[in-house]
């Protein structure tokens, strides 16, 4: 719902002004103009799966439980990410887990982190789809 909604209002937006918002801007805000929004949808079949409505730099991974921006929310299983941000810009891949995912319909590498002190973040660009498939801990 809130995806359709930004839809069609990015959509008006656009046909009344002539600048475009930069991508910088999109990933700063809790709006973006498509098709500058990324997502992460939770399939993991039980899991939760925490997630990122800001980036604090602009490493790909950082590596440390708590990401250090304020827009972070624990998503439950058959839930996405943009019903509590328009962007998503990262996800966690908690310590002690396999965490499988793909990104844009493609299968990614699986981030392993069973015997890591610390979890993974991982960023997501704009107009990037991330499902988490599973999430395997112990």
């Amino acid at each position: 719902m809130r995806r359709s909604f930004s839809r069609i209002l990015s959509a008006l937006v656009l046909a009344g002004s002539a600048t475009l918002v930069p991508a910088q801007s999109a990933a700063a805000t809790d709006f973006c103009v498509e098709p500058l929004c990324g997502d992460v949808d939770n399939r993991s079949g039980g899991h939760q799966i925490m997630v990122a409505g800001c980036w604090p730099n602009n490493e790909p991974y950082i590596y440390k439980d708590a990401l250090g921006c304020s827009r972070t929310v624990e998503v439950p299983n058959g839930r996405d990410g943009d019903d509590w941000y328009w962007d998503i810009d990262g996800f966690r891949a908690y310590k002690g887990c396999i965490t499988s995912w793909k990104k844009n319909g493609t299968t990614q590498p699986a981030v392993d982190r069973r015997g890591a002190s610390v979890s993974a973040w991982i960023k997501i660009g704009n107009d990037v789809n991330v499902v988490i498939t599973g999430i395997t801990c112990g």
